[in-house]
């Protein structure tokens, strides 16, 4: 369920022991490279060691999505 914050604060749902997951998407500036954004999420997690962020870049969004194409092309090979 996608809530905007000042939606999910008026339903009162977040207490202690609420399981909430925050998702943050960010765009670069212009047209970076897959080298540009490496760069980035290197920086980033250098910056920030005890964030606990799971970062995802453009070429792998999502774990499952990847899983399933792995196999989708090992059925077609």
């Amino acid at each position: 369920m996608l809530v905007s914050f000042d939606a999910l604060k008026a339903t009162g749902l977040v207490q202690p022991g609420t399981i909430v997951r925050y998702i943050a998407r960010l765009a670069l500036p212009g047209r970076p490279s897959d080298d540009d954004v490496a760069r980035f999420v290197d920086a980033a997690g250098a910056a920030f060691p005890q964030a606990g962020w799971d970062i995802r870049k453009r070429d792998a969004v999502s774990p499952q999505f990847t899983r399933n194409l792995e196999r989708f092309s090992q059925l077609l090979t």
